[in-house]
């Protein structure tokens, strides 16, 4: 995998995870920062 591989996936399964969370809530945000020199 490729480091911008695993930082997509890495963002895209952890808002999976949390979106649930937040329609229950009715509130929250997502905010993801990612880079491609982080190798």
């Amino acid at each position: 995998m490729t480091v911008v591989d695993i930082d997509l996936l890495g963002a895209m399964r952890t808002l999976k995870a949390m979106t649930p969370h937040m329609i229950e809530r009715g509130a929250g945000s997502m905010i993801v920062i990612a880079s491609v020199d982080g190798q």
